[in-house]
Order: C-alpha cells, then structure tokens, then sequence
C-alpha cells in the first residue's frame, strides 16, 4: 500500500473488507422506503398507511387495501387536511434527512477515497438516527391526537382502540443502515490498521 496515495485498496482476504457489503446495504435500507412504513390501526385492522417515500413526500395516508371507508377513516383523512397532528400532510423532515443521507452514503461507498468508509459510517449512522426520529414523533404526535377522557380531535371515543404500528419494513430498513454502519466501521478500522502495520514493516527494513 502506498501511504502517500490519496486512495487504497484493501486486500480481499477478508468478508468484512468487501467494499460491496455496505453498498448492498444501503441500496436495501433505501429501497425499502418504497414498501409500507406506517399504519394507523383499529384493533388489529389496518386501516390507513403510508410508505416511507410517501412519508418523506407527505404524500396522502390511503386506505389499506380490503379495508372500506367509514366514519373512522373519513375522520383519520380529516383531520389530515386540518394540519394539527401526525397525519398531516406535507413533507417530515426527519424521513427526507435520512432517506438523503442513505443515498449519499450509498454514493460514497462507491468512492476510493481514503475517508470513504468514515463518510459513509456516519452518513449510515444518521439514516438510523433520523428514521428512529420518525418514529419519535409519530408517537409524540399520535398522543396528541388523543385528548383526556379518550376524546380526540376527531371528536369521538377512539382511546384504546386506535393506534399507530411501523412495519416490518420500517424495522428492516433501520436494521440496514445500522448494518452499512457497522460495515463501515470495520472498514476503517482494518483499513488503519493496515497502514499501521505497513508503516511498521517499513521502519523495520529501514533500520535494517
């Protein structure tokens, strides 16, 4: 390896050096946002739900698919279009934050730049930290919607009986970004110490 070279390139005698490892998961984390991220449940129905790219949009909350219209529904999308709480549309912050950094972790991980797997761990990182963000203030918001003695701002007794889940497709993605993290990390880590121990053998033959 060549020490004064801006870039490197590691040997392939290790799984965790693939470079390729953390591209796949990312490209996974990130096509993922395209499936189901969130639905707002009645019991154990489905009622509504958006997928991760239309939670980043603020595209619509649709109606899940064999699940009619009805008072409960037609009040959800009202209060939507109101603008007060978590179904509002408009675009949230958090999903677009870490749907860009996915992507430009995903761009850097193609580079062979010396600090790619340090750019990229981080970027990883905040793709996690923003898609658990999401979650926060789903939750936060939700118990907003909900008023003391069980009456929403929907106007009807709904305590107890709705309630927001994230799907397994939300948890996979998280899982993908906290993985391309952790790919990273190893990265630059054996990275380092490759050049330690060359810089090492260097000075050894230059005593000798």
């Amino acid at each position: 390896m060549n020490t004064t070279s801006d870039t490197y390139d590691l040997k392939k005698d290790h799984i965790l050096k693939k470079p390729y490892l953390n591209s796949i998961a990312f490209a996974v984390g990130i096509l993922l946002f395209l499936m189901p991220f969130a639905e707002f449940k009645c019991g154990s129905v489905a009622m509504l739900g958006n997928t991760g790219i239309g939670i980043a949009a603020g595209r619509p909350w649709k109606v899940s698919t064999g699940y009619g219209m009805n008072e409960i529904t037609e009040k959800l999308q009202e209060t939507a279009k109101d603008g007060k709480n978590v179904m509002k549309d408009g675009p949230n912050i958090f999903a677009i934050v870490s749907l860009a950094a996915a992507i430009f972790g995903l761009a850097v991980s193609f580079s062979k730049a010396r600090w790619r797997s340090t750019v990229a761990m981080c970027a990883a990182i905040l793709a996690a930290a923003m898609l658990l963000a999401v979650m926060i203030q789903f939750r936060i918001q939700l118990r907003g919607l909900m008023k003391e003695g069980g009456k929403g701002e929907m106007g009807m007794d709904i305590q107890g009986m709705l309630r927001m889940e994230f799907t397994i497709w939300y948890y996979l993605s998280l899982i993908f970004f906290i993985v391309a993290a952790f790919l990273n990390y190893m990265l630059d880590k054996l990275a380092l110490r490759e050049e330690i121990d060359h810089s090492m053998d260097f000075e050894f033959q230059k005593k000798e």
